[in-house]
């Protein structure tokens, strides 16, 4: 085996190795950016799951807050119905008094309830948004991951291409044939 063989069997070499790395370069970014993809996926569904569930926390406590009110008219009737037994009158300045306390307690607990059915749905939403805003920004950072891995990619080969014209020269092989 000649040194011109062994010169090229050098630089072909170095041609696909530097072929090889600049494609490595190049799949590690597609596939950045297809995790990427995977991820927000996962961050939507996550998303669409919260924002589902925030509605059910309003539908719960519109429930919550109804129930209060229907508990707090039965209280009501109870008490009436009781002072109506006692001899006393309905229109009693008493019982008249212990009705509007007992209307505004029923009140403020059902408003209380539709509150926080409200509230749990806008933390839900809250972070909803937040997954939806985190998934995008996965991808677009793996988007400019992938542009810096082309950039690379292209370093790479000027580079290769670099050190191959050195060693075919060291070897006294040409080039013309291959570009």
């Amino acid at each position: 085996m000649g040194l011109f063989d062994a010169g090229m069997g050098a630089v072909l070499s170095s041609i696909f190795s530097t072929v090889a790395k600049a494609g490595g370069q190049i799949a590690a970014g597609e596939s950045n950016v297809v995790a990427a993809q995977r991820n927000q996926q996962a961050a939507q569904f996550q998303s669409a799951q919260l924002r589902q569930n925030a509605g059910q926390e309003v539908a719960a406590g519109q429930i919550a807050g109804e129930n209060q009110d229907l508990n707090t008219d039965y209280v009501v009737s109870r008490a009436l119905a009781l002072a109506a037994a006692s001899g006393g009158g309905a229109s009693d300045p008493t019982i008249v008094n212990n009705i509007a306390k007992i209307r505004g307690e029923g009140r403020y607990r059902a408003d209380v309830a539709r509150y926080e059915g409200e509230s749990k749905s806008r933390q839900m939403r809250t972070q909803a948004d937040a997954y939806d805003f985190q998934g995008q920004n996965t991808v677009d950072d793996a988007k400019a991951a992938k542009k810096s891995s082309y950039m690379s990619s292209f370093a790479t080969t000027l580079a290769g291409v670099a050190g191959t014209n050195t060693m075919a020269k060291k070897y006294g092989v040409s080039l013309d044939s291959f570009f």
